[in-house]
């Protein structure tokens, strides 16, 4: 017989997906058959003018307390998916003599997108009112989005939590400053900023193991774990993707509201993640002779075991953490821009990697076998690199945050005043 947990669970990913599916034909015909509209302003000229976006006073003598509460209550869902995340590919359980496992990439991917999509049709979003440039940019959005969340799971697959977040938010905020480069928003402490998160993500990369560095069991090993590497950098380039995007959406659709913006990223990722769950099923790969299994899934979520309650209790609080957190990342890119986001997000390093090691904890106190090396141990001999690391990339956020602040400010001042009627 079904827990409750699992006809909350069944509900929920039915649910999504229907109200995915249909929105998403829904946009598609707005799209294609709508009425036409002026054309939208340029990637870059609509990127310039939300320079200004950077510590923008919006909320007043309130601003530095909602910035402050949205950033702490952020860094708590983020490292609460990531870790849910880890911990479903983490678990292990035998049945009939075999050992399973859950390593389930898109499927994780789909849990996290779902929350949102169950909000949409009450976040008082009208697609007739849409404008097509919109519908444009939410659907490059979740193609980066959709891409973001898989690659980074696949990479947490292969390494150790603290290590993906160092790597992803390293690369991420390299990303940004490439696009600050492009936007001619670049000068020497801004390059000089660049290399110390630079240098922070290849130390953060490092494996070491027993006190040595570069050691590996064998070659397959290596080679994991160089490809999860990869993924993660991949993953950091989607995140900076998203995040630009969602600031021009914000400069030329004034209206919308974070949370509107984020279920209809979402609806149109969830969908998206539908289709690749279906065609994963086709194509050959390490589970069960395909891709991804779904059906395998679906029958490893529903047989009656002990393991049962665990795993979908893990996956309804990565749905929860994950609607939470995107809302509040939306949030921060509407009021402070996507610099001052991505900076905000760097420090996500040290919530995610302290939950890791507190799960592990917990998991160690209750000596349940099927939780047995969930989370993340925390050695000094083996985690020293990476905490350099991580700091370097926190250290080196913020200086490319303060910079460019400073440039822009310096700007301003030196720009030419309109002259008075």
């Amino acid at each position: 017989a079904m827990s409750i947990l699992s006809v909350l669970f069944l509900a929920i990913f039915l649910i999504g997906f229907l109200i995915s599916t249909i929105y998403t034909i829904l946009l598609l015909y707005k799209l294609f058959f709508g009425s036409t509209e002026e054309e939208s302003i340029s990637l870059i000229d609509a990127a310039k003018k939300s320079a200004s976006h950077i510590l923008t006073p919006v909320f007043g003598e309130y601003e530095w307390f909602v910035l402050a509460g949205s950033t702490i209550f952020l860094l708590i869902c983020r490292a609460g998916w990531q870790n849910s995340s880890k911990v479903a590919l983490q678990m292990s359980w035998e049945h009939e003599s075999q050992v399973l496992t859950f390593s389930k990439p898109l499927f994780i991917t789909f849990c996290a997108l779902v929350g949102l999509t169950i909000y949409f049709p009450f976040c008082g979003l009208e697609i007739k009112d849409l404008r097509k440039d919109l519908i444009r940019m939410c659907a490059i959005m979740s193609i980066f989005q959709f891409a973001n969340i898989t690659c980074f799971v696949i990479g947490m697959q292969f390494l150790p939590i603290s290590t993906a977040i160092i790597v992803r938010g390293g690369s991420s905020l390299f990303f940004v400053g490439i696009f600050s480069f492009v936007q001619g928003q670049m000068d020497l402490y801004i390059g000089l900023s660049m290399l110390v998160v630079f240098a922070g993500t290849v130390f953060g990369s490092v494996p070491v193991n027993d006190g040595e560095m570069f050691t590996f069991a064998d070659i397959e090993t290596m080679l994991w774990y160089l490809a999860g590497i990869g993924a993660v950098i991949l993953s950091g380039f989607c995140q900076t993707g998203r995040l630009v995007f969602q600031e021009v959406c914000f400069v030329d659709n004034k209206r919308i509201s974070p949370l509107q913006l984020a279920s209809l990223v979402a609806l149109v990722s969830t969908t998206f993640t539908s289709v690749m769950l279906g065609a994963s099923q086709l194509l050959p790969g390490f589970d069960n002779g395909v891709q991804e299994d779904t059906i395998d899934t679906f029958i490893k979520l529903y047989r009656s075991g002990d393991e049962q309650p665990l795993l979908i209790l893990v996956l309804v609080l990565l749905i929860v953490a994950s609607f939470f957190n995107s809302e509040r990342i939306v949030f921060l890119v509407k009021w402070y821009g996507a610099a001052t986001t991505k900076v905000l997000l760097s420090l996500e390093i040290v919530s995610t990697w302290l939950m890791a090691v507190g799960i592990f904890s917990l998991c160690q106190a209750l000596h349940e076998p099927i939780l047995a090396g969930v989370g993340e141990e925390f050695i000094l001999g083996e985690a020293y690199l990476r905490m350099i690391g991580g700091g370097l990339v926190i250290v080196g956020s913020e200086l490319h945050l303060k910079s460019k602040r400073e440039l822009n400010e310096s700007r301003q001042q030196h720009s030419p005043r309109p002259e008075a009627p």
